[in-house]
């Protein structure tokens, strides 16, 4: 027991170090330039989600949070604010909000940081964010029999992929999906082998509090997941299948109670705003011709695809997929999975569905990198 403990210890220590070595290299010139990670572009009509907006938040969020526990301590009174004048012409602070910092574990570190230092605390969260990115697929990858070497080579793979290094400073709260995709997925795994559920049920509740946008985006994710697991198990039957499938949805429903209290009144106000009810007419079933041309020849370039389509990966990626398919017959459901995601990122239409029946966008695609890492996870043994 001391000696797995002690083995454990050490890989999340290497891959702690290896870290801070890879973070340090790709974001270093944004310190050595004396800039913060907030997305600003000092230009007329420019998109800049990341002071506007998310920034703003966060700072914002700091000092409600503080203001609550303050009037806790020292009134002896619980007073949780619920409307803001001075979001737009007054709003609902928790649906206003619950999109960029509430419910979501990490901001709520805004608590205990002065507004004085939140642009370095806003940015350090982003690298943290990372960072425990790559602690979910490591954890998966090395439940699912991964040896550490590989999960090692693999993980990188994932947490600095497009998707990352686009929206990290862009838009920090977009890294959260890729946190909690893989736990969500390992607790599937303990459910499909009669575990403790209680990972399962934990991870929808973050999941359903954090972003009801991303919640949505990981519940289609785990739908496939689970066919498709399922389909790879030996004496396979409907009746069976039947049973996983109520044990699932009656799990993830106590998570989904539990977070009742944020998830049912932002999904309201979600479903009633512009992006949703507009009907918004686009080419469902082709992207223009340029779209496949960059999907082709950007797989492994710092360019954007288009319509969020962020793939981006490191050539290692395609040397394991190519591999995996040619030279192995072995995991053909995460092949499975490949394939079909690559078909959804190929037709307009799933983006449409996956962004919530709204504009078309692959904002999903972070789930796309998961399972090319995991491939190369699984497929770098072979090569030696």
């Amino acid at each position: 027991m001391n000696k797995k403990i002690d083995s454990k210890r050490k890989f999340y220590c290497t891959y702690t170090i290896l870290f801070l070595i890879a973070s340090s290299i790709i974001f270093s010139p944004f310190f050595l330039e004396h800039k913060s990670l907030i997305w600003y572009i000092d230009k007329p009509n420019a998109y800049n989600d990341g002071l506007c907006q998310h920034y703003n938040a966060f700072v914002y969020y700091g000092q409600y949070l503080r203001k609550i526990f303050e009037n806790l301590i020292f009134s002896h009174q619980l007073k949780v604010p619920q409307w803001e004048f001075g979001i737009g012409y007054g709003g609902d602070v928790i649906t206003t909000l619950s999109y960029y910092v509430i419910g979501d574990p990490i901001s709520f570190l805004s608590l205990f940081v002065p507004t004085k230092y939140s642009e370095f605390a806003y940015s350090i969260l982003i690298l943290f964010r990372i960072y425990l990115s790559g602690i979910g697929f490591c954890t998966y990858a090395r439940k699912m029999k991964c040896n550490n070497s590989s999960v090692l080579c693999a993980v990188f793979a994932y947490i600095f992929c497009g998707f990352t290094i686009f929206s990290a400073v862009r838009h920090p709260y977009f890294i959260n999906p890729m946190i909690y995709l893989p736990l969500i997925l390992l607790g599937v795994e303990k459910v499909f082998k009669k575990e403790n559920p209680i990972l399962y049920i934990s991870m929808v509740f973050i999941s359903a509090i954090s972003n009801f946008y991303f919640f949505y985006m990981l519940v289609l994710l785990i739908i496939i997941y689970v066919i498709f697991r399922y389909l790879s198990f030996e004496n396979k039957t409907v009746k069976e299948f039947l049973f996983y499938c109520i044990k699932f949805l009656g799990f993830a429903s106590i998570g989904v109670l539990m977070a009742a209290f944020i998830l049912l009144p932002t999904a309201m106000f979600f479903l009633e705003t512009s992006r949703i009810s507009s009907n918004y007419k686009a080419y469902y079933f082709r992207y223009s011709k340029s779209y496949y041309l960059a999907f082709i020849s950007r797989l492994v370039t710092g360019r954007v695809v288009g319509s969020y389509t962020l793939v981006n990966w490191t050539p290692m990626i395609l040397v394991g997929i190519v591999y995996s398919f040619f030279k192995t017959k072995k995991d053909r459901w995460l092949k499975g999975l490949l394939v079909l995601f690559t078909v959804f990122l190929c037709i307009p239409y799933f983006g449409h569905v996956f962004n919530g029946f709204g504009y078309i966008s692959n904002r999903w695609s972070f789930a796309y990198s998961f399972i090319a890492a995991f491939i190369l996870a699984r497929t770098i043994p072979e090569f030696f």
